[in-house]
């Protein structure tokens, strides 16, 4: 790799550092010339469009189990939708009716 300075530049949202010949390579790509029309190329996400079942099975009493669990260690609701990162009306809701609302 050379010593010579790279350039900062957004591509498709991720910075990355290219050097002078890549930097004018990139101009390139998205300078229109003049009379010419632009035009919008959509790309496609190379990620699968196939939807995943899920890993998990929800059980029908888990509010139940969860209300159970945390008045056994002694947490309060706060203190439980704190560490585990919700909000503490979603673990009431989840606790009173198995979330069904949500």
């Amino acid at each position: 790799m050379s010593n010579e300075a790279l350039t900062p530049i957004n591509h498709y949202g991720e910075k990355l550092f290219v050097c002078k010949q890549c930097l004018n390579n990139e101009k390139k790509k998205y300078t229109q010339k003049q009379g010419e029309q632009s035009t919008l190329i959509r790309v496609r996400s190379w990620r699968s469009q196939t939807i995943r079942e899920p890993d998990y099975d929800i059980v029908d009493n888990y509010f139940q189990i969860v209300r159970e669990a945390r008045e056994k260690n002694g947490a309060t609701i706060p203190e439980l939708a704190l560490k585990i990162g919700i909000k503490e009306s979603v673990l009431r809701r989840i606790e009173r009716d198995g979330c069904s609302q949500i």
